[in-house]
């Protein structure tokens, strides 16, 4: 009977010891980068640059749970820490993990010379990270990081009328002072939107793992917002069933994209040499158009697929369309 029992926990000390290896080997993590470009000079003030762009995180410090069970189905019974001491409760433990990212990045700019300054910005990325939301097949926790936007827009400027003194026009006179000083700027922004986190699922009696559901071809997009409406099809998802995990990967769908446009308008009074007044007009979010948050995607929820509010609120008057305007003296 001792010798059993000292062979029953050495195999359990083992298992613990296992289980907590990546935490006790805890080193600090490191960031690779490298990128590659080729900018070319074109007329009229225009420069094109293409670039190659990536990094990769190695030996990440990833959150996981040292007492999960690595049997499907185990329950408790599968925890390491149940077996040495009845703790059923999950413990907080690090993993080293790698991330990576890549993109293409694409610029066209224009210089401000003399009246007119563009930039434009398109990037098109891919970020993949591990997060342990189950510990059955771990292969399934990389996958499209959480902050991944497959594209990226970006579109700005700067113009300013080439009338009043010192410009290219109409440099005195009363034309003068009614069309020159003024100057418009913007900034246009258009992106993909974020992952979607599929949750839920049939029960897996597996502490420390999480469950998805089984999802049967692509769902369609409808678009649809407000409570009741489905922004996708979410007839496309299933219960896989007790004990079985679902087959629907992690972050493989895309919700709702982002697009916003800043405005504004400054005009400029020399009133001496030594005073100036400036009159600024400013507009956040233009278009007021809203940036509409991920759908709810719990599936078996009521609400799931349905998208209840905008990122950040759009009830927020930070979220909506701002106008301010403003008066600056300078001496």
């Amino acid at each position: 009977m001792a010798l059993f029992c000292l062979a029953l926990s050495g195999f359990v000390t083992e298992a613990y010891a296992q289980a907590v290896k990546g935490t006790a080997d805890l080193t600090e993590g490191y960031v690779q980068s490298w990128n590659l470009a080729l900018q070319r000079s074109l007329p009229l003030q225009f420069v094109f640059e293409v670039a190659y762009v990536g990094n990769q995180a190695v030996k990440l410090q990833t959150y996981r749970d040292i007492n999960a069970s690595r049997t499907l189905g185990s329950g408790a019974a599968g925890q390491p820490l149940f077996q040495l001491f009845r703790r059923t409760t999950a413990v907080s433990g690090y993993q080293p993990t790698n991330s990576h990212y890549h993109s293409l990045q694409a610029k066209f700019d224009r210089r401000l010379a003399p009246n007119f300054l563009l930039t434009t910005s398109y990037t098109y990325s891919r970020q993949i990270d591990i997060d342990f939301y189950q510990q059955i097949n771990l292969s399934l926790n990389r996958a499209r990081g959480g902050s991944d936007r497959t594209h990226v827009f970006v579109q700005s400027y700067i113009y300013e009328f080439p009338f009043g003194k010192g410009q290219r026009w109409v440099r005195s006179g009363p034309g003068s002072w009614i069309l020159g000083g003024w100057q418009f700027t913007g900034i246009f922004t258009s992106m993909t939107g974020l992952p979607l986190n599929i949750t839920g699922g049939g029960v897996l009696n597996t502490p420390g793992s999480s469950n998805r559901p089984n999802i049967s071809g692509k769902p369609e997009i409808f678009g649809r917002v407000g409570p009741g409406q489905k922004w996708l099809d979410v007839s496309k998802f299933s219960d896989p069933g007790i004990g079985v995990l679902g087959n629907t990967g992690r972050n493989i769908l895309t919700g709702p994209g982002f697009v916003n446009l800043d405005f504004s308008v400054f005009r400029r009074f020399t009133i001496t040499e030594r005073f100036r007044l400036e009159l600024r007009g400013e507009s956040f979010n233009l278009s007021n158009t809203p940036h509409f948050g991920n759908p709810n995607m719990g599936f078996g929820s009521a609400s799931f697929g349905e998208i209840s509010g905008a990122d950040n609120d759009f009830t927020d008057p930070a979220s909506r369309r701002q106008i301010q305007l403003g008066l600056k003296l300078t001496f």
